[in-house]
C-alpha cells in the first residue's frame, strides 16, 4: 500500500447503534494530505495477518480541515474481522497505518442538480458530497434510508447542513425509488452509497427511466459476508488449483493466498477488472458492473460468493 501514513487515534465517538467514528491525526503533527469530497482511506487491520489486511473507510471530515481525518465504522455482524477489531480494540492513543486518500466517488463538475441517496453507513461519503454542494450553492436533494433513526449515523449533522433538502426513510419499503429517479432529466446526476440491493435498485430505475449511465455514480461497500454464505470448494481450471472456501474472506483473497492471480483494482465489484468466467457452479452475484446476461457465465470474485458446493472458474 503506497503513501502509507502513521496516524494516531485522538477521539472515538458513538454515532448511532453499531457505528463509531474515529478521529485520526498525524503522529508527526502538521497537516494531512489533501483530499476531495467522496474520498476514502485504507486502514491496516493487524488481526488480518494474511491476504489483503486493509479495509477502506470514507472520509467524513471537512477537506478544509487537514489537521484531522474522521472515519465512521459500522460493526458488521457477521463480518470479516475489520470492523470488529476497530470497535473492540482501538483506543485513543493507538497508532494506525493509513493510506493516503483515494477518490472514486467525485462530484461531477457539469452537474446542475444532484440527487444523493444513502443507505445506512453509506451516508459517510454522501455527507462529504453534501457539504461540498452546500458550499458551492448548487441544487440538490438527499434521500437517506435506514432501519431506524437509532441506526442511522450523522442525522443531526446532515439536517443542520442540508435542512429541508433532506428526506429520511425508516425502513427500505418507505423509499420509492421510482419517485426519486426523474425520467429524462439531462442535467441531474445521481449519487448512491449503501447496501448491494439499494445500489442495484437505483441502477435498475436509472435504466428504466432512460437516464444515461454516465449520470449515475455509486460507491459500494465491497465484500460483506452474508449469513447464508456457506463453505464451498473452488477449482481454478487453468491454474490447476483446488481450494476450500470459508465465509468471511473474499473469494479473490482466498485465490491470492493459494498462489493464484487475478487482476484486481477496486475490490468492490465496481470496476470489472477481476471478472472471471464460470465453467461450472452457481453464484450469488454482488457486483455492480456485470449485466444480467454476463452474470450467466461470469462473476466478480472480489465480492460474489458461490451458492453451490463446488465452483469451477476458467483461471
Amino acid at each position: 500500500m503506497s503513501g502509507l501514513m502513521l496516524l494516531e487515534v485522538t477521539a472515538i465517538k458513538a454515532r448511532s447503534s453499531g457505528v463509531k467514528s474515529f478521529e485520526l491525526r498525524s503522529v508527526q503533527g502538521g497537516p494531512l494530505p489533501r483530499f476531495a469530497p467522496g474520498a476514502h482511506v485504507r486502514i491496516t487491520i493487524p488481526e488480518l495477518a494474511s491476504g489483503d489486511n486493509t479495509r477502506a473507510y470514507s472520509l467524513v471530515s471537512d477537506p478544509l480541515d487537514l489537521d484531522r481525518y474522521e472515519v465512521a465504522v459500522l460493526h458488521v455482524q457477521p463480518g470479516n474481522g475489520g470492523s470488529a477489531w476497530m470497535h473492540a480494540s482501538l483506543q485513543p492513543g493507538d497508532v494506525l497505518e493509513v493510506s493516503e486518500p483515494r477518490n472514486d466517488f467525485r462530484l461531477e463538475a457539469s452537474d446542475t442538480h444532484s440527487t444523493l441517496i444513502a443507505g445506512g453507513i453509506g451516508i459517510t461519503p454522501i455527507l462529504s458530497l453534501v457539504r461540498e454542494i452546500v458550499r458551492l450553492g448548487s441544487s440538490f436533494e438527499v434521500h437517506y434510508v435506514g432501519r431506524g433513526a437509532d441506526r442511522m449515523p450523522y442525522i443531526p449533522e446532515l439536517l443542520a447542513m442540508a435542512g429541508g433538502n433532506v428526506r429520511l426513510y425508516f425502513g427500505r419499503r418507505e423509499l420509492n425509488l421510482s419517485s426519486v429517479i426523474q425520467p429524462g432529466r439531462r442535467d441531474a446526476h445521481y449519487y448512491v452509497c449503501g447496501p448491494h440491493a439499494l445500489i442495484e435498485g437505483v441502477r435498475h430505475e436509472v435504466a428504466q427511466a432512460g437516464i444515461s449511465a454516465s449520470q449515475l455514480h455509486f460507491e459500494a461497500f465491497g465484500y460483506r459476508r452474508q449469513t447464508e454464505d456457506r463453505e464451498a470448494e473452488v477449482e481454478l481450471r487453468a491454474s490447476g488449483l483446488t481450494l476450500p472456501l470459508k465465509p468471511g474472506r473474499p473469494l479473490l483473497e482466498a485465490i491470492e493466498m493459494a498462489g493464484g492471480w487475478i487482476p484486481a483494482d477496486c475490490r468492490k465489484g465496481e470496476c470489472g477488472t477481476c471478472i472471471s468466467n464460470i465453467v461450472e457452479g452457481e453464484v450469488d452475484h454482488r457486483d455492480h458492473c456485470l449485466s444480467p446476461e454476463q452474470r450467466k457465465s461470469m462473476m466478480c470474485p472480489c465480492v460474489s460468493w458461490p451458492v453451490t458446493d463446488k465452483l469451477i472458474l476458467d483461471i
